[in-house]
């Protein structure tokens, strides 16, 4: 009887090791694993580990604030339908998903540069989405209201996205890690998006980080955005008391950084026509937006959130002005 117990608890205890040795704490994809430098001396009982090595991102891949804020980076041309850009011969870096810590944003960055000409580095945004006709639509409303708004185009045919995807396949073939993850992305909805890259910018929250701060001039694109919003009714940017009751959104524009020159202050991404498909929606927000524009006094009562936002979200001092150029600017827009 002893005999078969000892057998009995010997056969669990080879189980649980089994269990154990499945848990075992595996590397992280993207990352090796090697085995401690000093090897166990003989009769020691203590087990071996494996230590992680943290390695950076390789030449095919950069962060994207590296590809838009590099010295020689530059918007790349969208190409067209029938002349297309030149993936295969000129793809050299792109900033796969998962690359940028701490972000969320959901777009992968290219960079392209001709073989015989590595004086400029020419950037162009890819995104996927389901909604590519409405950005398109919204940001030529923009350019007619005098909103920067960067260009897109709707990759509709299927051999240009196949050289897209193509091109990134083959210029991540040696990390499977970022290849999945970045062509996933990708792949994830039934259209793909080229967009023009906001280079030499920043977000909204990253304006304290580059010594910079709102300046009135800024403040009045902002006022003039808010009309653009409202036309295309997009809340997600900039809160407004009594018509949009969203928190705001610092990543839905960019701020240039100093020594650049632009024609405009700002540049107004991710912008989408939402109108409410309900009539007594509908109904409920032109009412609300008549009543805003209706007074100055009602106008400066709603915008007491959009400064609060602004003032929060850039972690900056608001300068003395702001709230009457951001004023003007509605009244511009």
């Amino acid at each position: 009887m002893k005999e078969e117990e000892d057998e009995e608890a010997n056969k669990v205890k080879g189980s649980l090791k089994g269990i154990g040795l499945m848990l075992k704490t595996r590397p992280n994809p993207g990352k090796h694993a090697t085995e401690a430098d000093s090897k166990d001396k003989k009769g020691s009982t203590k087990k071996k580990k494996w230590a992680k090595v943290e390695i950076g991102l390789g030449p095919e891949h950069a962060d994207l604030s590296v590809l838009l804020n590099g010295n020689l980076a530059t918007p790349a041309d969208l190409g067209s339908h029938d002349i297309p850009l030149q993936w295969r011969e000129e793809l050299k870096r792109v900033s796969c998903m998962n690359s940028i810590i701490g972000a969320k944003r959901g777009v992968v960055g290219a960079e392209l540069s001709d073989t015989n000409n590595d004086s400029s580095r020419r950037i162009v945004i890819l995104k996927a989405g389901n909604n590519g006709a409405q950005e398109v639509f919204s940001g030529l409303i923009g350019e007619r209201l005098g909103i920067r708004c960067p260009r897109i185009r709707v990759v509709e045919n299927y051999s240009e996205r196949e050289a897209i995807e193509g091109s990134i396949f083959d210029l991540l073939v040696n990390d499977v890690y970022y290849q999945t993850n970045t062509l996933g992305y990708l792949q994830q909805s039934k259209q793909l998006l080229l967009m023009e890259a906001g280079i030499h910018r920043v977000t909204l929250d990253k304006l304290a980080e580059s010594n910079k701060t709102i300046s009135i001039d800024m403040a009045f694109e902002l006022g003039v955005l808010i009309p653009f919003d409202m036309i295309i009714a997009n809340g997600d940017r900039l809160p407004l008391k009594r018509v949009w009751d969203r928190p705001g959104n610092a990543h839905n524009f960019l701020f240039p950084i100093d020594g650049k020159a632009y024609d405009s202050a700002l540049l107004a991404i991710d912008q989408v026509c939402t109108h409410p498909r309900n009539e007594r929606l509908l109904d409920n927000y032109l009412a609300a937006i008549t009543d805003t524009l209706s007074s100055t006094e009602s106008l400066r009562s709603a915008l007491e959130v959009t400064i609060a936002f602004l003032g929060r979200a850039s972690n900056t001092e608001l300068l003395p002005g702001i709230e009457e150029a951001l004023l003007a600017g509605v009244r511009e827009g």
